[in-house]
């Protein structure tokens, strides 16, 4: 399964919620990467239309 997005988010630091949240307020489809314990990119769920709230996302960058 092939996922098109209209932005990818590299680091879920406050900066980059809220550029995944600005994005997302404007419709965009919205991919946002955060690095796992082990120091290895894991794509996090979209944020947006389909994806998870941002809540959510926060509470994965408060994990950290």
């Amino acid at each position: 399964m092939t996922v098109e997005y209209d932005l990818v988010v590299i680091g879920a630091s406050a900066a980059g919620i809220a550029a995944a949240k600005t994005a997302a307020a404007y419709h965009a489809r919205v991919a946002l990467m955060r690095r796992q314990v082990d120091h290895h990119l894991a794509r996090a769920r979209a944020v947006g239309r389909r994806g998870i709230g941002l809540s959510r996302a926060n509470a994965m960058d408060s994990a950290r």
